[in-house]
C-alpha cells in the first residue's frame, strides 16, 4: 500500500533545532511534515527555501525554530504564530531611526511586511527579522521602539516568506521563545522547553 506524501515542508534554520524537533515529534505527526534544513541567516534562508518550495509537491509550509521575545508579552519556553514578518536593515538606520527600502523608494526590495498564515494557531502579531542578532538590551529596545512595534526576533523568517510569495506557497511561522532579546547569557535561555513548545504547535497545524 502507498503512502501518502507529506503535506506541510517544515523548514528548520539549523541542524541543533532540527534534531531537537526531531526528537519532539510524534511519528503521526512528523509523517504529515517533509522536515528541511532552510539554513541560518537571511542569505542562506531566503536561497534554500525557495529551493526546496519550488520542488516540493507539499501545498504548505511552515517556518519552525526559535527566536527571542522583546517584552513580557510572550513567555519564555512558550511557542507561538505571527500574523506578520517584517525586515530590519534592508534600509537605513535601525530600530525607531529605520528607513525602509520601500520608504526610499527602493521597491525592488519587497514589501516591508509579508502577511503570513496563522491557522487558528496562537497569534503573538509582529515578528521582526534581523540580519544580526541583538547584542544587548539597549540594541533590543531600538529595534521594538520601531513603527510597527514588533513582538519578536529572528533571522529567517522575512527571507522565507520572500521566498514562499515568489511561488504563492502559504506560510506559517512557529517560534517558540528562547530568551528575551538582547540577553546573551545562554544559562537564561530555554532551548529545549522552547522548541518542545513548537513541536506542540506543528502537531495542532497538521491536525
Amino acid at each position: 500500500m502507498a503512502h501518502a506524501e507529506p503535506a506541510v515542508l517544515c523548514l528548520v534554520p539549523t541542524e541543533m533545532e532540527l534534531s531537537r524537533l526531531r526528537q519532539y515529534l510524534t511519528p503521526d505527526v512528523a509523517a504529515h511534515l517533509e522536515l528541511r534544513l532552510c539554513g541560518f541567516g537571511l542569505v542562506a534562508a531566503g536561497v534554500q527555501s525557495c529551493h526546496l518550495m519550488s520542488k516540493t509537491r507539499c501545498d504548505a509550509a511552515i517556518l519552525a525554530g526559535i527566536a527571542g521575545a522583546y517584552n513580557e508579552s510572550l513567555n519564555v519556553g512558550t511557542a507561538y504564530a505571527f500574523d506578520t514578518v517584517g525586515v530590519d536593515g534592508i534600509g537605513v538606520g535601525e530600530g525607531a531611526g529605520f528607513v525602509s527600502s520601500n520608504k526610499l523608494g527602493w521597491n525592488e526590495s519587497g514589501p516591508d511586511q509579508y502577511a503570513l498564515e496563522t491557522r487558528g494557531l496562537p497569534n503573538a502579531g509582529m515578528l521582526l527579522s534581523v540580519t544580526s542578532a541583538s547584542a544587548d538590551a539597549t540594541m533590543a529596545e531600538r529595534r521594538a521602539g520601531c513603527t510597527a512595534l514588533p513582538v519578536a526576533e529572528d533571522m529567517e523568517g522575512y527571507a522565507v516568506a520572500m521566498s514562499a510569495a515568489q511561488v504563492r506557497m502559504p506560510l506559517t511561522i512557529a517560534r517558540g521563545i528562547s530568551n528575551r532579546v538582547g540577553d546573551r547569557d545562554f544559562d537564561h535561555w530555554s532551548v529545549d522547553q522552547a522548541l518542545q513548545s513548537v513541536a506542540g504547535l506543528i502537531a495542532a497545524f497538521v491536525a
